[in-house]
């Protein structure tokens, strides 16, 4: 496992480790997904996130399948918000969800799963469960590390030559 040389426990920045494999991906996995090489903002897209993490929070309970949900890029309101408490939110980084209303987001158990935006037959990774403050609340939304910014760090770790989407 390697995880990334600028990232510091309980901070938020760079938040990304990745494995390196010994066998290589079945191809129709390889030839369907790419990461997300533009470092343009992916405002009003909708990013699907999925993992087995707490149906609600504070339940203490699993999901025993595995869950899907499609959240909005929410841009700068988000930055704005986390900053007035304190939280810095920087180009390693990127919000998602209803940031007035919550209802659906990250939690416990989810965190390291992709964000993906969906564009015709290709999975494009977008970004990687990073934090939350309350599991789908409204403004303290959904935290993701932005592949974008890392994805020079990703193939060099992972020997994974993963194809580009701009």
């Amino acid at each position: 496992m390697y995880i990334h040389p600028d990232y510091q426990a309980g901070q938020l920045h760079s938040n990304i480790a990745v494995i390196r494999i010994v066998s290589s991906f079945p191809s129709y996995i390889y030839n369907q997904t790419a990461l997300r090489c533009s470092e343009d903002e992916v405002n009003f897209e909708r990013l699907t996130v999925a993992g087995w993490g707490y149906i609600r929070d504070q339940t203490g309970q699993l999901s025993t399948r595995l869950r899907q949900t499609e959240l909005p890029y929410a841009g700068n309101t988000c930055k704005r918000y986390y900053q007035s408490i304190g939280q810095y939110i920087d180009e390693t980084m990127f919000c998602a969800g209803d940031l007035d209303h919550g209802g659906t987001g990250i939690c416990v158990g989810d965190l390291g799963g992709a964000a993906v935006k969906r564009v015709g037959s290709l999975n494009v990774i977008t970004g990687v469960a990073s934090h939350f403050n309350e599991c789908g609340g409204p403004k303290l939304i959904s935290l993701f590390t932005r592949v974008s910014s890392l994805n020079y760090w990703i193939r060099n770790n992972t020997g994974i030559s993963f194809n580009c989407y701009y």
